[in-house]
């Protein structure tokens, strides 16, 4: 996982401040499926080829809701590398 809260960091033109609608308009036309995450925090999900790009936004009545922008890679490790 890589998680943004930056909001000064870009990704394809997004940033945490971006709407639903700005991230469903980039990745939408790029092939992705868009879907709403489980939970109780809004959370929207482009998914395509093992890729998934996620956008939290801050909200009103949940302040504690930190505004993110996080990508996760499904890898493997058939070579069973160890850090």
């Amino acid at each position: 996982d890589i998680t943004v809260t930056d909001p000064d960091v870009t990704v394809y033109g997004l940033t945490i401040a971006s709407t639903y609608e700005e991230f469903d308009a980039v990745f939408e036309p790029l092939g992705y499926e868009l879907s709403w995450g489980e939970g109780a925090i809004k959370t929207r999900v482009a998914t395509k080829d093992g890729i998934t790009f996620r956008l939290t936004r801050a909200v009103e009545d949940n302040p504690d809701v930190v505004p993110m922008f996080r990508i996760t890679v499904a890898i493997t490790n058939r070579e069973g590398i160890v850090f």
